[in-house]
């Protein structure tokens, strides 16, 4: 049991550092902090000069993983704010924060996949998509060709 506790705190912790390497001998614990403050808070660094000349920056928030933050902002305005543009859906670029991924989607497009999302989500949580023998079920029924008209015919059903 102790084991797979460390194992999960190892992976997690992996998913929230950085390895970093190749930095001049004379660069301080602040000067690196100050740099990845930039891209999410920092928890803790590790340095190793002596050695090998890296460091393992460990962040509070995994900027890989993504942070939902609602909108509209409350003041003053999150300092990653600058030069962001909202728009109907907003993704983060993790390597440039001012930069909104899905700049240049819709209204009507958003609406699209925020319904599909949810239709996806119906599918994947209905008791139909419980493993059975040799049915297809979970995701993979999102991933199969539509059914035809013969496939319909006695069912009573309709499609999605």
């Amino acid at each position: 049991r102790h084991v797979r506790l460390y194992e999960e705190d190892r992976r997690s912790q992996q998913q929230e550092s950085v390895y970093v390497s190749n930095f001049p001998r004379e660069t301080i614990e602040e000067q690196l902090r100050d740099v990845f403050q930039k891209i999410a808070p920092v928890k803790h660094i590790v340095m190793d000069k002596d050695r090998n000349l890296y460091a393992i920056v460990e962040f509070e928030i995994c900027p890989c993983s993504g942070l939902t933050v609602p909108l509209p902002f409350s003041s003053p305005l999150p300092s990653w704010t600058e030069g962001f543009r909202v728009g109907p859906l907003n993704l983060q670029d993790p390597f440039e924060l001012s930069h909104n991924v899905c700049g240049n989607v819709s209204s009507r497009t958003a609406r699209r996949f925020i319904s599909y999302s949810a239709a996806a989500v119906r599918v994947c949580r209905s008791p139909y998509n419980f493993r059975s023998s040799s049915c297809p079920w979970g995701i993979t029924l999102l991933l199969l060709p539509p059914p035809t008209e013969r496939d319909w015919i006695g069912r009573g059903g309709a499609e999605i």
